[in-house]
């Protein structure tokens, strides 16, 4: 009797949510939530010159690498930055939520627009 062995290959560590069809509805519905949530207006989040909403754009970018699984450079353009802004973002606000004392700064931020993204 011949037995056979079949292999799958898992590419991700993690399991992320379906994503949506369209990156543009994705960005969109993200900037809407920052937006709605900073108190900024759409444009001043999106324009990368302004350095007020920065916090909101690191938010932004650690929530497209971290759970959509972006590139670095694919959350960069969003915004209009380069790949090492956006990296420095991503571990800004990285270092924020994987250090206890400091957890509450930044998570309950990440999980109101990850919520609205979900819904």
């Amino acid at each position: 009797m011949k037995t056979t062995t079949t292999t799958t290959t898992t590419y991700r560590k993690k399991q992320y949510p379906p994503s949506l069809e369209n990156k543009n509805d994705l960005t969109d519905r993200l900037i809407k939530s920052l937006s709605k949530h900073s108190g900024y207006s759409e444009e001043d989040i999106k324009n990368s010159k302004s350095h007020h909403p920065a916090f909101w754009r690191k938010i932004a970018v650690y929530l497209l690498v971290e759970k959509y699984d972006w590139t670095m450079q694919g959350a960069a353009d969003v915004f209009e930055q380069t790949a090492p802004n956006a990296y420095n973002g991503y571990k800004s606000i990285e270092r924020l939520a994987n250090t206890d004392g400091k957890k509450h700064l930044v998570m309950p931020y990440v999980n109101q627009v990850y919520h609205d993204l979900t819904l």
